[in-house]
């Protein structure tokens, strides 16, 4: 199912590298700050920088100078083979450049004094200068170089989150982390200096693989990208059973402000879940149909393997939201799959009852728990009826009964190649005994013998006419035969009667196992 947003952002196109880079370790795997590059790094500086890192790698020694944000520990050689890959790919580059620090100035990364503090580790020196200069400075550039710090200080913080609890105090901190990186990040968006500047940097790169309209696909994409991180760290904290870190996650989303594009966040950081769930019950109700003598074990199987799963949809989605529904329906609906598919051939409706009512609280449609509900009723009627349904005396037998075949919900659908007809289908037990089984098959002979004797009396009576005879005699076979029916017993119509059928035909179910094709 495709939830994307139908209105399109007033900037242009969506990035999808950008999406591609977003998610928790944005900043932990950016290129420039693996190899403790400036953004204004040439291809040459980039190769012998790899060199000189691969080279101490060897050694065993410290493999980058002093650089802003060094990583603590230090990338190893896959990350650095990445990120070289990353810098010779001039979009990826580029996005890269986004989420970096950039010079006051235009080619004067080696003497920014902002940069320089940065890298001496004085996060509070580079911070208090850009915040003078945030107002006046060249592009909005110190206000982007804040977002990119603050943004990366908070990511920091949450991946230590990820492993233990925060402090109060480190909770007061983060928080400030996210409220500072936003309220920047939203400026930045209204401020066309900066993305002149950045359609500036694409045109300096001089590659013919880059146009300027990158720029454009970058900040339209920007607001859903960041909340995407934030999005994909409520999942973390949702599997993790961490519910607090996810309340403070989706709070620290509505600073954003704009809550449509926080659901849009939250249902795609959502669809892997979605589809394991997906691919879970396809899998199951597979399974239940190979061996449907053990598929009440399998509809425990999916009840138990899915609920961490609704859970985490139940923490990151409100009430009535259409993936979160979807989900629980497609799941009560496998669980439903599997008990029929036992109930048919084990017959153990007591078993069936119990699969039924974990079945009912996970369904949250209307059409989904109607139809549990019919199902639980029809195996409550099978268990509350345990004598023969036409003498309501004798218990009835598992070989006697009546097995009473029904269709309905019946869909039309026009297609291309004709029409296309979908319906759903049960079997309901009515229960009988022996006795009653061989009092139905002596009335389905006494009939057969009737008509026989309809025959002779025609030949008895010939005087009034072949028909009046057939009929006479007929009627004189019928009443000799109803000695042999035991009294008191219903006719075997009376199938039609029993509470499970007779609720199905009032619904406008038939008899049968489907319509007519």
């Amino acid at each position: 199912m495709n939830y994307k947003n139908g209105n399109q952002s007033k900037f242009g196109g969506s990035c999808p590298a950008l999406f591609e880079a977003v998610h928790p370790e944005v900043y932990r795997r950016n290129a420039f700050r693996i190899m403790g590059l400036s953004v204004e790094a040439t291809p040459r500086e980039i190769t012998q920088r790899a060199q000189r890192i691969q080279m101490m790698q060897r050694y065993n020694a410290e493999a980058t100078p002093k650089t802003p944000l060094a990583l603590d520990p230090p990338p190893d050689e896959n990350a650095v083979r990445k990120a070289v890959h990353k810098l010779h790919d001039p979009e990826k580059r580029q996005i890269d450049e986004s989420f970096s620090f950039w010079p006051h100035q235009l080619g004067q990364s080696k003497t920014d004094q902002a940069l320089a503090l940065l890298s001496e580790n004085d996060i509070d020196g580079a911070a208090e200068q850009w915040r003078q200069m945030e107002k006046s400075s060249e592009a909005c550039v110190s206000m982007h170089n804040l977002a990119v710090l603050f943004h990366c200080l908070a990511l920091d913080l949450e991946q230590v989150a990820l492993s233990r609890k925060l402090h109060q105090k480190e909770l007061a901190v983060v928080g400030k982390y996210w409220a500072d990186a936003f309220s920047r990040w939203k400026a930045l968006l209204d401020h066309e200096p900066f993305w002149s500047r950045l359609t500036a940097r694409i045109r300096a790169l001089e590659d013919p693989r880059l146009t300027t309209g990158l720029a454009r696909r970058i900040r339209a994409s920007l607001p859903l990208g960041c909340l995407s991180i934030n999005a994909a760290l409520a999942v973390r904290y949702a599997e993790a059973g961490n519910l607090e870190a996810v309340r403070r996650q989706l709070k620290i989303m509505r600073l954003w402000g704009d809550s449509g594009l926080s659901q849009r966040a939250l249902r795609q950081a959502c669809e892997p879940i979605r589809k394991r769930i997906n691919s879970i019950c396809m899998d199951r109700e597979k399974r239940a149909d190979r061996e449907p003598t053990r598929a009440d074990k399998t509809t425990r199987e999916v009840i138990e393997q899915t609920q961490p799963l609704l859970a985490i949809l139940d923490a990151l989605l409100p009430a009535g939201d259409a993936m979160r529904e979807a989900a629980h329906d497609e799941d009560a609906t496998c669980a439903l799959h599997c008990q029929v598919a036992y109930a048919n051939k084990a017959e153990n409706w007591r078993v069936s009852l119990k699969l039924l009512e974990l079945a009912l609280p996970i369904a949250v449609g209307k059409a989904a728990r109607d139809r549990i509900s019919e199902n639980m009723d029809i195996v409550r009627n099978n268990l509350a009826y345990p004598t023969c349904w036409f003498c309501q005396q004798n218990p009835a037998e598992d070989e006697a009964s009546i097995e009473v075949k029904m269709y309905g919900d019946v869909n039309r659908i026009p297609t291309r190649l004709g029409v296309q007809i979908t319906w759903r289908h049960c079997s309901v037990k009515v229960p009988r005994c022996l006795e009653c089984k061989k009092a139905h098959s002596k009335k389905d002979f006494a009939i057969g013998g009737a008509i026989v004797r309809a025959l002779v009396g025609t030949a008895i009576f010939p005087l009034i006419g072949t028909l009046a005879g057939c009929w006479v005699g007929y009627l004189i076979g019928k009443n000799l035969d109803k000695s042999r029916i035991p009294k008191g017993v219903k006719p075997e119509s009376a199938k039609s009667e029993f509470p499970s059928v007779k609720r199905l035909l009032s619904q406008g179910w038939q008899f049968g196992e489907g319509p007519s094709t």
